[in-house]
């Protein structure tokens, strides 16, 4: 970096909170012009997909190198994060891409943000939110109907006549229209542009890392 630009924020960092302020639109003009998808300084995963073929990179290879990142990373701390099978949670990964395509784990967010300033935003992140709904929210059901069962059972209690209910089964039927949740540990049927990484091959690999260490430590 020329000496003169070290007073020049914009130049160091890349954060697209910082550089949307940035009065100087040459980058984001000259990324929109080469088909980046109008984000400013953000692109998608093809118009970098696009770059790297360019480039004669590969992308399988960088992308399997920031899939082992986020499972080690997972495996770190998976010990420290509830499990809720119930509930789903989004986690946002910074990775840095070094001039010899390794990935660095920069941080990671919990809950990120899905504001969207621009049209890129609007195109992913919408994606995103569908996919991600359709793979976490349960079967649509009949809520006049389970609240009729809930009245129901409320009012047994109060009567003193709680017990087990032989037509909880049949009302849970009803309820979801015949149509049964998801179980824990089943795969939903569409994924959309979300990928599986664990289990998986690339999950495998990093046990046996693990694996190894122990049997080094011993």
């Amino acid at each position: 970096t020329d000496q003169g630009d070290i007073s020049n924020k914009f130049i160091h960092l890349t954060n697209s909170s910082i550089q949307k302020h940035n009065v100087n639109h040459v980058q984001a003009q000259s990324v929109k012009a080469g088909g980046g998808g109008g984000g400013g300084s953000k692109v998608s995963l093809a118009y970098l997909r696009k770059r790297l073929a360019e480039a004669q990179l590969s992308w399988p290879e960088m992308w399997g190198r920031i899939v082992q990142v986020v499972l080690k990373t997972l495996y770190c701390v998976q010990d420290v994060i509830p499990s809720h099978p119930n509930s789903f949670e989004l986690f946002g990964f910074d990775v840095l891409i070094d001039a010899d395509l390794k990935p660095w784990l920069i941080e990671v967010n919990a809950s990120p943000s899905l504001g969207r300033d621009n049209d890129l935003d609007y195109r992913i992140k919408d994606a995103m939110i569908r996919d991600t709904l359709r793979i976490a929210v349960g079967p649509a059901y009949d809520r006049d109907m389970l609240a009729s069962v809930f009245r129901r059972k409320m009012q047994e209690k109060l009567k003193g006549r709680w017990h087990t209910d032989k037509a909880l089964p049949a009302n849970v039927f009803n309820v979801l229209g015949g149509k049964a949740p998801r179980e824990f540990g089943v795969m939903p049927s569409e994924l959309g542009d979300y990928q599986r990484i664990a289990p998986s091959a690339a999950w495998e690999e990093v046990l046996k890392i693990r694996n190894e260490k122990k049997s080094v430590h011993r």
